[in-house]
């Protein structure tokens, strides 16, 4: 029920969302919320998110987000180059101003940091969703670090977005 009702009802067109760390930390605390709820574990308990995680054998609203936007990312390298969201993707502005201050996090820009962080290289992952249009022999997904580096994630501290934007 939970998997089948809330988590997609809670990360509904989430392929298209500009994630800042805040959102994930809400959806995040979300998350632990409902499952600690449903396995009964109280916050007297001590358990930490990451083993409410391998009880519920589930994994963190994190990696199902980057999962999503790589997935959709895949589709968008895959169309043909007059569709909208290709143009979206791939186009620059021509003219325009720039309010002052920190720019906003652009949807390219947290694409980019989910790829570098699967350790994929852009090239990869075009000549990946290329493959899997074609029928061809099934390239390694991008995707198989997340399963290992989801534990790590979550033990870490938060990830800097300013880090994240000057190695971009």
């Amino acid at each position: 029920m939970y998997n089948a009702v809330v988590i997609p009802s809670l990360i509904y067109c989430c392929e298209t969302w500009t994630l800042y760390r805040r959102h994930i930390k809400k959806l995040e605390h979300f998350l632990m919320r409902a499952l600690r709820s449903i396995l009964k574990i109280s916050w007297k308990d001590h358990v930490t998110n990451l083993d409410v995680l391998q009880r519920a054998n589930s994994t963190s609203i994190e990696s199902i987000l980057i999962k999503a936007q790589l997935r959709w990312v895949g589709h968008v390298i895959r169309m043909e180059e007059h569709r909208i969201p290709r143009c979206l993707m791939y186009g620059e502005l021509w003219q325009g101003r720039r309010y002052q201050g920190r720019p906003k996090l652009r949807y390219k820009d947290t694409v980019k940091s989910n790829i570098q962080w699967c350790h994929v290289k852009p090239k990869e992952l075009e000549e990946s969703a290329a493959n899997s249009q074609s029928g061809g022999p099934k390239p390694t997904s991008p995707l198989q670090p997340l399963k290992v580096q989801e534990s790590k994630r979550l033990l870490q501290p938060e990830r800097d977005v300013t880090t994240l934007q000057q190695q971009l």
